[in-house]
């Protein structure tokens, strides 16, 4: 499985879409996203997200939450590992691997974090908005993000 989707992974990486960003991947607000849709821990998704020269996405705003949301809407997927963990610092919450703290937007749904178990540093994004804390050896699909090179994009 693991094999499965580092080839994907690679074979897709040269080919672009008239947005300028991977085929089957999605532009917004001056990034491209990709949704994956293989259940891996968090650390697996980044290392997948790492192949294409991208991220766990970072979410800096409500609006990029929603449309990341919706997005999980329409693709049928009820979750998926976001780029948020407390890895690094036990109880610091920072996007990875940019290492930005969350103080300019978070939106965690209600009772979270609460580190259940004192085992949950890792964050996962619902269709239906809102982060949740959860082990980050739980398997969960995954969403990439790539700043969105303009000298790729087709001229029509």
């Amino acid at each position: 499985m693991i094999r499965v989707v580092l080839l994907l992974a690679l074979s897709l990486q040269c080919v672009l879409s008239d947005d300028g960003c991977y085929n089957g991947w999605a532009a917004y607000e001056g990034y491209c996203y990709g949704f994956f849709v293989e259940d891996v821990s968090w650390l697996l998704a980044s290392a997948n997200c790492d192949l294409f020269g991208a991220r766990l996405a970072e979410i800096d705003s409500k609006q990029r939450e929603t449309w990341l949301s919706q997005q999980l809407v329409v693709k049928k997927l009820p979750v998926a590992w976001i780029g948020l963990s407390s890895r690094l610092h036990p109880g610091v919450w920072q996007w990875t691997p940019s290492n930005r703290d969350v103080s300019r937007y978070v939106n965690w749904i209600p009772g979270e974090p609460n580190n259940y178990g004192n085992n949950e540093q890792c964050v996962e994004l619902k269709s239906t908005g809102g982060w949740n804390d959860l082990n980050c050896l739980t398997a969960r699909k995954f969403i990439c993000e790539k700043k969105l090179d303009t000298t790729h994009i087709k001229k029509g």
